[in-house]
């Protein structure tokens, strides 16, 4: 009976370590393929989120550039490029750009460069509208102060809009590194 009993007991054992083992390879399975799965999740977001920063990081970056010869230099008043219909026009394709590579990237995400790119937006928005603002003040002379306090706020706001640049493309980085792993 000893011998008999003690052969069961090493057999359920047996039985009970091979199916310990079974759900721990099922597990360990599991867990490799969400692995996996997220690792391929990651590598097919990134390609896009790469390309949309890069295009909103070229068009909030040509409308800065733009803006700086005429704003930049407030206290160069003499040496600026005149403020022109043309001028403003080419401003306003920029800020297009600047406003459908936004929505690229709000899709794009995360949250973290979606909050950067906004702010991008909104002083871009703020900097286009300054210089329609300041075109259609320029002709009258009364107005030649408040032209001044625009132009004046026009160039804080290319410095701001820099600052929200780099903002933005160093979170963009980031995220484009951010492999999944803790």
């Amino acid at each position: 009976m000893d011998a008999g009993l003690a052969a069961a007991l090493g057999a359920l054992a047996g039985a009970v370590g091979t199916a310990l083992a079974g759900i721990a390879a099922g597990w360990a399975s599991r867990e490799q393929a969400r692995i996996t799965a997220r690792a391929e999740h990651r590598r097919l977001r990134q390609g896009p989120r790469a390309d949309a920063y890069e295009a909103f990081i070229g068009a909030s970056g040509a409308l800065r550039d733009h803006a700086i010869p005429l704003f930049f230099g407030v206290e160069e008043i003499h040496n600026r490029p005149p403020l022109t219909e043309e001028f403003l026009a080419e401003a306003q394709n920029h800020m297009k750009a600047v406003v459908a590579s936004w929505l690229t990237v709000t899709l794009a995400g995360p949250r973290s460069v979606q909050a950067a790119a906004s702010d991008i937006y909104d002083c871009s928005k703020e900097l286009t509208s300054h210089g329609i603002a300041i075109w259609a003040m320029t002709e009258d002379e009364g107005l030649s102060r408040q032209v001044d306090r625009l132009e004046l706020e026009a160039h804080h706001m290319i410095v701001k809009l820099n600052n929200h640049i780099a903002t933005f493309t160093e979170l963009a980085q980031q995220v484009l590194d951010d492999d999944g792993t803790i």
